[in-house]
């Protein structure tokens, strides 16, 4: 595994996975003997991971001293695994998973290569128990639903609007969704602030311009004060 590694680049046997052609004897050597196996030949074809080596083995005597193996050896890469069916939507719990290696060919791209990337996240689509979690199958969980009520607020310096509205789109924290404004049935494009809530841009235009003028002017006044 050391010697593919290198060959490999990894520099890591625990990188690499080794399948033997047939089983491998127990050798029985000089207690004295010291020193390593020494690589004496090394072929190897990545394309389908089959390796031939040969060994020197120290302090043997010459018509046992070269060893040689033959069998699969492939790089692997350590994987997020589901421990049970996780549907979309689902946040995933440190229970959900586990980490394992797998041959890098059969993570696919971009696989999750650890469960703090993982854990607390919401799944997109349905995953399988032993799949490989990629980092396209994940997305931040969603906290606000398609169809909910919402509040939607418009925050300046010394003023804060709150109106109700309805989500259009499910978002997580962050997305930027469609708001139905229920006073003036017109849509807005808010961000998702938290559970319920949403954020939005510009003044939402069911305000009325007289009922903007005092909350200008409370503006007006709190950032007077603050200045005095």
């Amino acid at each position: 595994a050391l010697a593919i590694g290198k060959r490999l680049g990894t520099g890591d046997g625990k990188d690499v996975a080794v399948r033997f052609d047939r089983d491998v004897r127990a050798l029985e050597i000089d207690p004295a003997t010291v020193g390593a196996l020494h690589v004496m030949r090394l072929a190897y074809e990545p394309s389908n991971g089959r390796f031939d080596i040969s060994f020197e083995l120290p302090g043997a005597s010459h018509h046992h001293a070269v060893l040689r193996y033959t069998g699969v050896a492939v790089e692997t890469v350590p994987v997020v695994i589901p421990l049970r069916a996780i549907g979309r939507g689902e946040t995933i719990r440190a229970s959900d998973v586990s980490l394992e290696r797998r041959p890098k060919a059969e993570a696919g791209e971009n696989p999750v290569g650890g469960l703090d990337a993982a854990v607390g996240m919401a799944v997109k689509r349905p995953l399988r128990i032993g799949q490989a979690v990629r980092a396209a199958d994940l997305m931040k969980p969603e906290i606000v639903r398609q169809n909910e009520a919402v509040t939607i607020t418009y925050e300046r310096p010394g003023i804060v609007l709150s109106i109700r509205g309805k989500a259009l789109e499910a978002g997580a924290e962050g997305d930027v969704i469609n708001v139905l404004n229920i006073q003036s049935k017109r849509t807005l494009q808010t961000t998702v602030t938290g559970p319920g809530r949403v954020a939005a841009a510009a003044l939402p235009a069911s305000i009325s311009m007289s009922a903007r003028q005092p909350e200008v002017a409370v503006a007006a006044a709190i950032n007077s004060s603050k200045a005095e």
